[in-house]
């Protein structure tokens, strides 16, 4: 296994920061190191969000990602302002609230409609669970069972009712990557 190096970015409210909690949480849970390093603007809900979250089968040194291996964009905002600027590795994108037809970057760029996938299962804050399972999808980092062990610590157990409905909408995405594989 490599290191992995993920930069996840979107708007507060968008599950942003439980995404990278929750990835690291099953990292550890699976027996990896993980580190997890959140920032969101003032604002929360509606204010920019992102976290680092980095993953090894060694200890890690440092938290901070200079470039990612993996980026996950939720949204049009975050699109416009990390994508181009990303020096390469894989960006995963929502494609149902991004429009990457103008995309120049030096990034593999792989479409995610996971608004759409969530929306499918009316759960429409499930967006971040569609975006994990497309990282899963396309990294093979971890194994589906090894994130259900992730939500069983992640979250607070009146949310553990919500873990079939999530396991879903990251079995879609990666479904949604399935003919995509990583040429970086």
């Amino acid at each position: 296994m490599k290191t992995e190096r993920i930069f996840i970015d979107g708007l507060g409210g968008q599950g942003v920061l439980l995404s990278g909690k929750l990835l690291g949480q099953a990292a550890i849970n699976h027996g990896l190191y993980a580190t997890f390093q959140p920032s969101y603007g003032a604002e929360v809900r509606g204010g920019t969000a992102h976290c680092d979250v980095v993953i090894a089968p060694d200890p890690v040194k440092s938290p901070f990602i200079e470039i990612p291996t993996v980026t996950l964009l939720y949204c049009q905002q975050s699109f416009d302002r990390f994508a181009n600027s990303i020096p390469g590795g894989v960006i995963l994108a929502n494609t149902s609230l991004i429009n990457a037809d103008n995309y120049q970057g030096q990034a593999e760029l792989i479409p995610v409609p996971a608004s759409r996938i969530a929306d499918s299962l009316s759960v429409p804050n499930a967006v971040n669970m569609a975006m994990l399972g497309a990282l899963l999808g396309i990294t093979h980092l971890l194994p589906l069972d090894a994130m259900e062990s992730g939500m069983q610590t992640a979250f607070s157990a009146r949310h553990h009712k919500s873990i079939p409905l999530n396991l879903q909408a990251m079995q879609q995405g990666m479904d949604a990557v399935q003919n995509y594989s990583i040429t970086t």
